[in-house]
This record gives structure tokens, sequence and C-alpha cells, in this order.
């Protein structure tokens, strides 16, 4: 009798982790009527792309009814809510697979996008246009492989990844706790990039101010073009290659690990470097030596300061 009933709940268990996703929900909405998206999710895996159609399309498929997110829309706001909103480790829901996918037509404009998952991937293959963009995650990567356009964006992650290109926004924040932070094309006034356990690596990033965080990580930043920034890295080097010196003070500090800053060779600025345990190397003046007390020294013409500091590492400055 055991020995049947064991049989049976690992059949059970074995039909649910093989069953193949079907198609079991498909509703779509005039376009014209959604002003906002508000999607929160459990387990399940997001997808948003792009439809020439003038509706908004929601397909879900699951391999387990019961478990379906809900789909509805209440006055001008689209909602997908998921019927579980904790993870579940039991062994008998395993084998859930759920995939929600929203098809949105081209250069649509909401109001506001709010999309929150507790254990589940977020990957917009289309560039989210709204005037308030929040993406946040638990446990799971957020990918907006086309950007977003918004007056203020901001993604955040307890554990997961960030990926984002082609972003403009007038205040833009990235935060993970654990996992990497990877920008790609950024136009914008504010930005704020903060990973505490990770990287952060940008490329081809416009704005008046950054300020990159992290607290065990490094930081890589190509193509940097900024009336001032900061970064400051607690265990971790740092990477930053300028397009143009800044016009107000900048500040690059680093409590273990080494410091490059590269700037083009006709820029005018002024540079503070200070190690504690470390050399500094110049090209400018094409100059080594080991700065223990503030060095400083107008490179071409003078400008704004760019401040080096480190408590245990090495110093370069490059063009």
């Amino acid at each position: 009798m055991k020995k049947s009933i064991l049989v049976s709940l690992l059949f059970l268990v074995a039909a649910q982790i093989f069953a193949i996703p079907n198609l079991l929900d498909k509703k779509d909405y005039r376009s014209t009527s959604i002003k906002e998206l508000d999607f929160d999710l459990a387990w399940e895996t997001l997808e948003l792309k792009e439809t020439y159609e003038n509706t908004i399309d929601v397909e879900i498929y699951c391999n387990n009814k019961k478990f379906t997110p809900i789909v509805k829309t209440s006055d001008s706001k689209l909602l997908i809510e998921s019927v579980s909103k904790q993870k579940n480790y039991f062994p008998f829901n395993s084998g859930l697979n759920c995939t929600v996918i929203v098809y949105i037509p081209q250069e649509k404009q909401f109001d506001k996008i709010e999309i929150e998952s507790s254990s589940g991937s977020i990957k917009s293959e289309i560039a989210l246009n709204a005037n308030v963009v929040n993406i946040k995650t638990s446990s799971g990567s957020s990918t907006l492989e086309n950007g977003a356009i918004a007056q203020k964006i901001k993604i955040s992650a307890s554990s997961g990844s960030i990926f984002a290109k082609k972003v403009q926004a007038d205040t833009f924040s990235a935060e993970a706790s654990s996992g990497n932070i990877e920008i790609q094309d950024y136009k914008g006034s504010t930005a704020s990039l903060k990973s505490f356990s990770g990287g952060i690596k940008t490329q081809d990033f416009a704005a008046e101010y950054v300020e990159f965080e992290v607290t065990s990580g490094r930081i890589s930043s190509t193509a940097l073009d900024c009336e001032y920034f900061d970064a400051q890295s607690t265990s971790g080097s740092i990477y930053l290659e300028l397009s143009r010196a800044p016009a107000a003070k900048s500040q690059i500090k680093s409590s273990s690990g080494s410091i490059s800053l590269v700037v083009p060779k006709s820029a005018n600025f002024d540079i503070e470097a200070h190690s504690s345990s470390g050399s500094f190397k110049n090209d400018f003046s094409n100059t080594k030596f080991v700065p223990r007390s503030v060095y400083q020294e107008k490179i071409n013409e003078g400008g704004a300061t760019i401040e080096l500091s480190t408590t245990s590492g090495n110093l370069s400055l490059e063009y």
C-alpha cells in the first residue's frame, strides 16, 4: 500500500516537472484605453514584446492551470497578478513553468509602468515609454534590451542582475543587493548606480551628474560624459574613461583597490591624488611616485578638480 502511494506521488511530481506549458489565457485590450501597467508576479517569467497592432495583448503559458496569473483591468490600468505572492519551495511545485507575454504597440506611451516579481526574470524587447517606470525583483534578473524613455526610471534587484541599454530619463537609478549592473547608452540628467555585492559597468553614459557606488565589486565606465561625478568602492577597482574633463569637482575613491582614470590628452583639469599604500602613475607628466600626502597638479590649462584617493591600491592617470 505504502509503495503504491509513493509510486503515485512520484508519478505526479514527474508529470508536473515534464509537463509542457500550454496557452491557458489570452486577452486583448484597446491600446488607447490602457494608461498604466501594474504587474505583481511571484515566480513567473515576464516578457514584453512589440506588436504592430493597436491592441495590448496578454498571453499566459503555464503547465498548471491553477497557478495561472490573474489578468484584469481597473479603470485605465492593466493588472496582472500572481495567484501566489510567495516563493514556493514545496517539492510538488518545483516543476511549475509559467511565462507571461505582453505585446505592446510601437511608441505606446503610458503614464506609469510598475512591475514587481518575487522570484522570476523580467525581459523587455521593446522600448518602454512612460512618465514613470519602476521595476523590482527580489530574486531574478531584469533585462531591458531596447531600453526605456521616461521622466523617472528605477530598477532594483535584491538578488539578480540588471541590464539595460538605450535609456533616456531625467532621473535614473539602478540598485542591486547581490548582482551586476550593466548600462549601455544612457542619456539623462542625474543617475545613481549602486551594487552591494557585484560590479557596475557602463558604456556611452551621458548625464549632468552620476554616482557609482559598490561595496564589493569593480566599477568600469567607458565613454563617460558628465558635468561631474562620484565613484566609490569599498573593495574593488575603479576604471573610468572620460569623453571630456568634468565641469565641476569630481571624486573617485576606493578603500581597497586600484583606480585608473583615462582623460583626453587635450583636456583641462586639476588633479588631486593620494594613496596610503600604493603608487601614482601620471602619463601627462610622465612620472611615477608614491603620494603619501595629497599631490596636486594642473593639467594643461587647469580646470575642475578630479580627486583620486585609495587607502590600499595604485593610482593611474592616462590619456
